[in-house]
């Protein structure tokens, strides 16, 4: 997914000088690559394996304004200092090296999971503003629609290929709720996206409730796809044994 994010958002700034259909770099990269944690965390471990709910952890690393600023300082879009970018990341690797060296903290937040997950999607749901669709007008939707389908696509052929059932894919086919904050956080480490962040602000936070109604969707509809298929195999080889 980062792959195909980083991927699209050179095109927009290598062959549309920074803009296609008013979009800009910043709110292609940013809605593209940024996943959103809880709605993937919910449909996982209601539709998904223990494989599936174990991926979010490598997720989490793309959560926030981190990996647009390593990528946008890496393809040589963006000059923002080093330091600034440590200290978006430094909160997530404490959480890995405290989890790794004292297993009660990694029992204790491990097994609190299934209680976590109706809070996070709570507070996906309160801080999604549906007037944020109408403000963003075309271009917030085109960039939602085109998350969801390039994402979507890319991610379930990647899990497939990886041994996975897709269902992993599908769910991470949606952009973050936190990632409509990421366009200000990136102009404040680099003024030159200063006139831009508010239009991509706006813009992302239209994608993430445009994912947040279509991901579920193609999730569910995954579920069922490798339920048939499961069962017909089952079926299979139930007849095969028989005879």
């Amino acid at each position: 997914k980062v792959a195909v994010a980083t991927m699209f958002a050179l095109m927009v700034a290598k062959l549309f000088h920074g803009n296609i259909l008013g979009l800009s770099t910043l709110a292609v990269m940013v809605a593209m690559s940024d996943t959103n944690g809880g709605m993937f965390l919910a449909l996982t471990s209601a539709m998904g394996d223990k494989e599936d709910v174990g991926t979010y952890v490598l997720q989490s690393i793309e959560t926030g304004p981190f990996l647009t600023m390593i990528i946008f300082v890496g393809t040589g879009l963006a000059n923002i200092p080093w330091l600034t970018m440590v200290s978006v990341i430094a909160p997530i690797f404490v959480g890995a090296i405290l989890g790794n060296i004292d297993y009660d903290i990694r029992d204790f937040f491990g097994s609190h999971e299934p209680i976590i997950v109706p809070f996070m999607a709570f507070t996906l749901g309160q801080n999604i503003n549906l007037r944020s669709v109408l403000t963003a007008g075309l271009p917030g939707v085109v960039l939602g629609i085109t998350v969801f389908i390039v994402t979507g696509f890319c991610c379930i052929i990647a899990d497939k290929l990886l041994g996975g059932s897709g269902i992993a894919g599908a769910a991470a086919s949606s952009t973050a709720g936190n990632s409509a904050a990421v366009p200000q956080a990136v102009a404040m480490a680099d003024p030159n996206y200063a006139g831009v962040a508010p239009a991509a602000t706006v813009q992302v936070a239209a994608s993430v409730i445009v994912t947040a109604i279509l991901t579920p969707i193609l999730t569910a509809w995954m579920f069922r796809k490798v339920a048939k298929e499961r069962a017909a195999k089952a079926a299979a080889a139930t007849a095969t044994s028989s005879n």
